[in-house]
């Protein structure tokens, strides 16, 4: 059925499908048999900008983002799916590209160069960053907000470990 809707999506002329369903993770063995040679592109950005990011989102209420309406479940909710993002980049191995975020903001033509040619895809002419939101997005907001985060700073420690990221509070030489 999903190749099915793809393909008549696109005209029965599928080269490339992207799909950005977060969701999908979940059924990573499943994706993975139903196309053997994808190859995934997995987001990764400071946990604790990624509680700011879906604070910051106005989601409409469902079954997938009522988990999204505190800091506290937020992070439970990262909690639950660090796991995941572990099993996925297993499953993928060398047919998954880890993109951070905040490489992606620093030097958009690098992070995208190398984006499309994992991809197996022509490099881009010209490369710019469209700023939608003024500089809400920018990596490391998180320590504007530290009094409120501090709380979790234990949890939010252990997941940007996890992920390769520092978590070194404002005010502190660490």
């Amino acid at each position: 059925m999903y190749t099915r809707l793809a393909a008549e999506q696109c005209g029965n002329r599928v080269e490339q499908l992207v799909d950005i369903g977060v969701a999908n993770l979940l059924r990573v063995d499943w994706l993975r048999a139903l196309f053997p040679n994808a190859k995934l592109v997995l987001v990764v950005r400071h946990p604790a900008d990624l509680v700011l990011g879906a604070l910051a989102q106005s989601f409409q209420p469902s079954a997938l983002t009522h988990h999204l309406l505190s800091v506290a479940e937020i992070v439970r909710l990262l909690q639950h799916a660090e796991p995941l993002t572990h099993r996925v980049m297993k499953v993928f191995g060398e047919r998954a590209h880890v993109l951070r975020y905040e490489a992606f903001v620093a030097d958009p033509k690098t992070a995208v160069t190398a984006l499309l040619q994992f991809a197996g895809l022509p490099p881009a002419r010209e490369v710019r960053r469209q700023t939608v939101f003024g500089e809400g997005l920018a990596p490391d907001r998180w320590m504007h907000y530290w009094p409120w985060l501090k709380r979790y700073e234990a949890s939010l420690a252990e997941l940007a470990a996890a992920s390769g990221y520092p978590l070194i509070p404002p005010g502190t030489n660490s």
